[in-house]
């Protein structure tokens, strides 16, 4: 018997085209496991016209997907960061809606969330990944931006139903919430892309690889780069990185 439904939103490109989508599937399999219908609503940043939610309905492992149109223009981003119209249009459907599960979600539109969820009994809980800094940036995003993140993480964050925490220094920041778990990233070691078998004539060199989009203040591949260089003709690897060309990262 179904333990009810839980709707899962956030910043995520399923199937697998960013880090947030791989998290939210493998938490979404726990879910699914202790009885829960799963339901998810990402983004869609590949589409130029945005479409209505109820429009982009797909399945993706088992689980029925939604996703919004990802904000171009001042106007949808306002949109985005403040509407939770998609997000009602898609609850309607499931009668059983138990619990909602919000990724990394912007302050404002989480405060709605928040009030709609506890004026009809619904358990809200946050999956945060993410203390988002400013630096670097102008003065009018560090102004919004820096307001966003400091009310989602010192205020709303800590007035719902649960927290999800991905390290243990947001489990230390939060211990004192009820309902808190930490839940690093996790695989599904079932699926066949964990299966991969290496031919013997490939084997030899060390193979280093990253794959991702390479965000300039947190994943530093200079930094590594700088550090296998040292090595100089002291060890034989090769260092691979999938997902961003020469030209984008430099």
């Amino acid at each position: 018997m179904s333990q009810g439904t839980i709707i899962y939103i956030g910043g995520f490109e399923l199937p697998d085209k960013n880090a947030a989508a791989h998290r939210v599937l493998s938490n979404g399999k726990i879910m699914r496991e202790l009885g829960y219908e799963v339901v998810f609503i990402g983004v869609d940043k590949s589409s130029v016209i945005p479409r209505l939610v109820a429009e982009t309905k797909q399945e993706v492992q088992g689980f029925e997907t939604w996703s919004v149109h990802y904000p171009r223009n001042k106007r949808q981003w306002i949109s985005y960061l403040s509407s939770i119209k998609s997000f009602e249009a898609v609850a309607a459907r499931y009668a059983d809606l138990s619990t909602v599960v919000c990724y990394n979600y912007p302050a404002l539109a989480l405060q709605k969330l928040k009030k709609y969820c506890h004026s009809r009994g619904i358990r809200i809980i946050s999956d945060c990944t993410e203390w988002f800094g400013t630096e670097g940036e102008n003065l009018i995003y560090k102004i919004l931006k820096g307001t966003d993140t400091w009310l989602r993480m010192h205020i709303i964050h800590k007035r719902l139903d649960g927290l999800i925490v991905i390290s243990k220094y947001l489990e230390e920041y939060y211990s004192g919430c009820s309902n808190l778990i930490r839940i690093p990233p996790l695989v599904d070691v079932k699926e066949a892309k964990w299966h991969q078998i290496i031919p013997e004539e490939e084997q030899g060199p060390i193979r280093f690889v990253y794959a991702g989009d390479g965000a300039k203040d947190k994943d530093r591949l200079n930094l590594v780069i700088e550090a296998l260089h040292r090595l100089g003709n002291n060890a034989d690897y090769r260092f691979y990185v999938v997902g961003v060309s020469k030209e984008r990262y430099l």
